[in-house]
């Protein structure tokens, strides 16, 4: 295959991952947003926070993958290029042994976990049914690691698509059957039951498709100890960032179960859901391109890998930028008009939250280049001492100013290690440039988006309709007009503009 036929095949698989991540995430959103407004109404606000909790608390169990997912799709990019289908087997023999190990781990942490419950939950709910339905969602986190390493060739093939029409349809039938228990009966264990039914038969077919493409795949065959070996140095590696990730992303729900109450997690948990989701819609446009990315630094020189990402961080910018003034916009009018006045957070809370999504979405191409250009292992310790710096404000700041602290402590930790530390090792080792100029940068599309805030904020605030729907529809319609149109004027003679411009515009007629 020439280089320009795989640069096409490489684009057009990057476009179906797109398009079919982007259909599956909306998706996600509007159904997710059907079964909580359901939930809220059915069972309330004891049981949101349970639920948000229980999430969490399985997200920090997460922890025992070691990272491996990631240096499994990793291990997998050469041999792929190659066609090296006997190596393919032997990575995916070994990835199969180590992810039920995997599984067994969290099952038994798991389980050992349930005489702590009454510490962690605090309402007040009888606890025999808080492990019942604590075990179920155990047993719902298990079960997906049991089949993962069949699909994780698909991923690193850039195939992502095949499989995600199973997540589709599995994901339809289930938001359906769990609105129809909730209305119907109620029941909140029929509620996680449904969930990890839904769990097994999706990976179930995702597995079936992973092997009817890649056949290979179910010989036994042994890998090397030196590939093992290898292995595991990545995981070690990886294992710093799987534990600063959780400690991020995955405590905020305990320590405010602990510190503030079990149903501040629910109140809060309506806004983080909302802010995940488009997070996951806008992340899903560097995750889908990550292949390509990982293919095209191989190929390509420092003034090249420079450009690439110069592009991304402009268009992590443009993104993440776009969705953080709506928030601040919009967020407690929806919130209002969605659930009612008392589901609402004071305003420092929301911007506080709206910071944390913002600076997660611009570490994204550094997240990109990291992995795609085997620097997972040089940026570790920050990742490491971010976490560990976070659960340490969290606890104090929470104390002293409540949700607010909490959620500010990570915002603090991340611009204090690895929001400066991993472009400067990008800027040291990869582009030979000077850090400073991605400071620069990011100082004035901070600025840039604060002066753009402040004048839609004015305008939006002239907006005065009795219908709380049509005046929340008329501020989306004006911020963005406002956004898009000072961006353009802005931007429209850079080159990283005119890239993504040129980049869309193909996009397009190849979809005629």
């Amino acid at each position: 295959m020439g280089i320009e036929k795989m640069n096409e095949s490489r684009t057009n698989n990057s476009v179906k991952n797109i398009l079919l991540n982007g259909s599956y995430q909306i998706l996600s959103i509007i159904l997710n947003f059907v079964v909580r407004t359901i939930f809220i109404k059915t069972l309330g606000e004891k049981f949101l926070g349970l639920n948000s909790l229980f999430t969490n608390i399985l997200s920090v169990l997460s922890l025992a993958e070691l990272g491996a997912g990631t240096a499994m799709v990793y291990s997998m990019y050469k041999p792929l290029a190659s066609n090296d289908k006997e190596k393919l087997t032997e990575l995916v023999c070994y990835y199969k042994s180590l992810y039920r190990r995997i599984a067994l781990i969290i099952f038994i942490i798991g389980i050992i976990l349930v005489p702590v419950l009454p510490y962690i939950v605090n309402v007040d709910i009888e606890i025999k049914k808080v492990q019942i339905y604590y075990i179920l969602y155990l047993l719902n986190s298990v079960s997906s690691y049991l089949l993962l390493y069949k699909t994780s060739i698909i991923v690193a093939d850039q195939k992502e698509y095949l499989v995600k029409k199973y997540e589709i349809i599995f994901l339809i039938i289930k938001i359906l059957l769990q609105s129809i228990i909730l209305i119907l009966f109620k029941n909140y264990i029929l509620y996680l039951i449904i969930q990890l039914l839904s769990t097994i038969l999706l990976n179930l077919c995702k597995s079936r498709e992973a092997v009817k493409r890649y056949d290979y795949i179910v010989d036994k065959k042994e890998l090397p100890k030196s590939d093992k070996k290898e292995i595991w140095k990545n995981i070690k590696s990886l294992l710093y960032y799987q534990i600063a990730n959780t400690m991020l992303n995955n405590t905020d729900s305990i320590l405010i179960s602990t510190i503030l109450g079990t149903i501040l997690v629910g109140y809060y948990s309506n806004y983080n859901m909302i802010i995940l989701s488009v997070s996951g819609l806008c992340g899903l446009v560097f995750t889908s391109l990550q292949s390509s990315i990982g293919n095209y630094n191989v190929k390509s020189n420092k003034t090249g890998k420079y450009s690439l990402y110069k592009t991304l961080n402009f268009a992590s910018f443009i993104i993440y930028g776009f969705f953080s003034i709506m928030f601040l916009i919009l967020f407690q009018d929806f919130i209002k008009l969605w659930i009612g006045s008392r589901y609402i957070l004071t305003n420092d809370i929301l911007v506080v939250l709206v910071l944390n999504f913002y600076v997660c979405g611009i570490l994204y191409p550094n997240w990109c280049f990291r992995f795609t250009t085997n620097l997972f292992h040089d940026a570790k310790y920050a990742m490491l001492i971010c976490s560990i710096l976070n659960i340490i404000l969290s606890i104090i700041l929470g104390i002293k100013f409540g949700l607010f602290g909490i959620l500010l402590a990570t915002v603090i930790s991340r611009l204090c290690t690895t929001f400066w530390y991993e472009p400067y090792v990008l800027y040291k080792k990869i582009f030979k440039e000077k850090v400073r100029k991605y400071f620069l940068h990011q100082l004035f599309y901070v600025t840039l988006l604060t002066l753009i805030y402040i004048f839609i904020k004015q305008i939006c605030d002239i907006i005065i309709i009795r219908s709380a729907l049509l005046g929340l529809i008329l501020k989306a319609l004006c911020s963005s007009i406002i956004f898009i149109l000072i961006c353009f004027i802005i931007f429209r003679k850079t080159d990283e503009f005119i890239f993504l411009k040129e980049r869309i515009i193909k996009f397009i007629k190849v979809r005629k």
